[in-house]
């Protein structure tokens, strides 16, 4: 009787430990009572010194930043092959502090590097971002008197200070392995030159799974670096199909980037109702370009029944908004009187906006007022400046009025003896 109440005690033990019911670490108190984190990680538990390097990090309520001792717990855990920790290790030494984990996407995935993008016409009623299992993010468990105790230091204190370069070592580790927040933020710093030269095609070559799996951060970046061509040629195509990934998360500046593309049919079919469709969504969240999407549909009567006061009535709204293309046109329309009493210093006023963010077309008008006689206020130095500005960005019939202004009118214009002399407004950087 006494041997098989001894074998069940036996087996129940065996069953507790089996079911992680109780812990038999040891700790400094002795055998069999619960270890902190701390005594685990000093024992070589990776997952402790992770808590532990996040604790440091402030990231646990009650907890300040140590940056030191994060990085020594992190980089404990690291060099065990805790793919986390690498990411988060990466991410301390690239930016000086953590990156959250967007709780809506895995932790890791099983395929770093999937394949293109489905086109526009295969995601139309996108069901990519359906189903995608939550994943563990940068959330310590246990409080912060728990896991950070006062005094206790890991036994390898790492005082690395910022190196971009070890942290895209740990980054690349860790996105290798399938990290997404690592492939995402490996990404941003090849992207951004932030070790070395900036490195576009491994940006959208890292951005890809992230995208895939539903984040709104990669999916437009993926867009801008295909819309801006940045590595070559521009692929209209390619970025259409992630702003509309990020369009049906409902961002509203993808929203409308969306409908320009539409409009335009830039890498898509023009579907003047789906231009309608996505600019009134972004439009409704006041995007810029969702409104002067809205206006050129107005104005022109695509999609919507023609209204010319309605079209007028978006483009003051996108230009109030800095939308350049309404700014000018808002500029023409006051310049002309369609719509509105002819007031060209109000028209001045909405160039010379669109001007200041290296708006060619605007720069050419406000250029071209002062040979018409059209301001009071600008000069001829001024007026070379601006349509210098928007030759250089290969507008034609700038280059010719600025070479005609240059031959037409004196060097040095006239004024009263003793008055200064007029200030000249340099024209602003050009944008692609």
């Amino acid at each position: 009787m006494t041997t098989w109440i001894r074998w069940v005690a036996v087996l129940a033990v065996l069953a507790a430990v089996a079911w992680n019911t109780i812990e038999v670490l040891p700790t400094q108190a002795g055998v069999g009572k619960p270890a902190s984190l701390v005594d685990r990680a000093e024992l070589g538990d990776p997952e402790a010194s992770y808590q532990l390097g996040l604790a440091a990090l402030g990231l646990v309520e009650g907890a300040s930043m140590d940056r030191a001792r994060a990085e020594g717990w992190l980089s404990l855990a690291a060099e065990q092959g805790h793919v986390p920790a690498q990411a988060a290790l990466g991410l301390l030494l690239i930016s000086g502090g953590p990156l959250e984990r967007d709780p809506n996407l895995p932790g890791r995935v099983r395929e770093p590097l999937p394949v293109a993008a489905e086109s526009v016409d295969m995601v139309e009623e996108s069901s990519v971002l359906s189903g995608v299992p939550r994943g563990d993010g940068l959330q310590p468990t246990g409080r912060a008197d728990e896991i950070s105790p006062a005094g206790r230091e890991p036994a390898l204190v790492r005082r690395l200070g910022a190196d971009p370069q070890e942290g895209l070592r740990w980054l690349t580790s860790a996105a290798d392995q399938g990290d997404v927040l690592a492939m995402e933020r490996l990404a941003l710093a090849l992207e951004r030159g932030e070790a070395a030269d900036p490195d576009w095609a491994g940006a959208i070559r890292w951005y890809r799974a992230p995208a895939r799996h539903g984040s709104l951060r990669s999916q437009k970046r993926l867009a801008a670096l295909y819309d801006e061509g940045r590595t070559g040629e521009r692929d209209a195509a390619e970025a259409a199909t992630w702003y509309r990934l990020a369009a049906e998360q409902g961002d509203a500046e993808s929203q409308g980037r969306l409908a320009e593309l539409y409009l335009r049919g830039d890498g898509v079919h023009p579907r003047y109702a789906e231009a309608a469709r996505w600019a009134r969504r972004a439009s409704d969240q006041r995007d810029p370009n969702g409104c002067y999407v809205m206006a050129v549909l107005y104005l022109k009567g695509f999609g919507v029944e023609q209204d010319f006061q309605r079209a007028i009535s978006w483009y003051r709204e996108a230009a109030t908004l800095g939308n350049a293309s309404a700014q000018n046109m808002l500029g023409t329309v006051y310049l002309t009187g369609e719509g509105v009493s002819s007031d060209p210093v109000e028209a001045e006023r909405w160039w010379r906006m669109a001007a200041d963010q290296g708006y060619a077309p605007a720069q050419f008008n406000l250029g071209g007022m002062f040979s018409r006689g059209l301001s009071p206020s600008l000069q001829r130095e001024e007026a070379l400046a601006w349509l210098d500005a928007a030759a250089q960005q290969g507008h034609r019939r700038a280059r010719v009025e600025r070479n005609e202004l240059a031959r037409s009118v004196p060097a040095v214009p006239e004024r009263t003896a003793g008055a200064p002399a007029d200030r000249v407004t340099p024209p602003p950087a050009s944008m692609p």
